[in-house]
């Protein structure tokens, strides 16, 4: 079974629900997990992952990047246009954790953590561009694309509200990555198609680095699943909260170029 043969429906039976919780980016430890709150998110989450990824591999500049006809103009515009994504990504982290409660003062430390960790990551990009061609003032000044504005838009207005918990449905799509072999790891498969195609490993440092942290980013955001505040009623929002930055993240890869 793959993504994008069993395509998108209205619901799953029993088998393929079971598929499409291995193909997500939890852990079998969470997925075991016997809390209605946590059997909640692990269900309807593996669903919107399976939407995200059927919807990001039907964008064509990704069948592209995915089956090795991506030039290398287009690889670069896409580390432009991302660039303008990724440099806001720990803003809007902080800005989250500023607005949670001093009661939850241990967990604002903890989302400041990896705020911090996310901070530099945008200088992979421009580090990345450079070394295909690219000069460096072009993707530091560029704008963002259409997609990337509406992100944006969405994830800062939703930081800004009090105690905005549902954010971890954000990083869930941006950072979720399957730590099971054969499943759809977005950074791996790009990074080593690129590699295939003859670049070279210091032109796709971030594709290559995210490989890696994002799979240690997903055991941290289930512990965050996991908390005490975690409450059925956030559970909801946690899940729509991914569903709207599923199609936004979409949206951002469709208007590659787009501004």
């Amino acid at each position: 079974m793959d993504h994008l043969e069993l395509g998108i429906k209205q619901s799953y039976s029993v088998e393929e629900l079971e598929y499409l919780k291995k193909a997500s980016p939890f852990t079998q430890q969470f997925l075991q997990q016997t809390n209605e709150v946590a059997r909640y998110l692990s269900e309807e989450l593996s669903q919107v992952w399976h939407e995200f990824v059927c919807r990001m591999r039907s964008v064509p500049i990704i069948t592209q990047l995915e089956s090795g006809a991506l030039t290398t103009e287009g690889y670069r515009q896409i580390l432009l246009d991302l660039r303008q994504q990724v440099v806001e990504g720990s803003a809007w982290i902080m800005r989250g954790a500023s607005s949670l409660p001093a009661s939850l003062a241990a967990l604002r430390r903890e989302i400041l953590k990896h705020a911090l960790e996310e901070s530099t990551d945008y200088r992979m990009l421009e580090t990345d561009y450079v070394n295909l061609g690219g000069r460096l003032p072009e993707i530091q000044n560029a704008p963002k694309n259409i997609g990337s504005q509406a992100l944006s838009d969405f994830i800062f207005w939703n930081a800004s509200k009090e105690k905005p918990y549902h954010l971890t449905g954000a990083i869930f799509i941006i950072e979720g990555q399957p730590a099971r072999p054969g499943y759809w790891n977005r950074w791996h498969l790009w990074a080593e198609q690129l590699q295939r195609q003859g670049l070279h490993s210091s032109q796709c440092t971030f594709f290559r680095s995210h490989a890696e942290k994002d799979l240690i980013h997903t055991q941290w955001l289930e512990s965050l699943f996991q908390l005490p505040i975690a409450t059925m009623e956030l559970a909801r929002q946690v899940v729509r909260t991914a569903r709207v930055v599923g199609r936004l993240y979409v949206l951002q890869f469709e208007s590659i170029g787009q501004y």
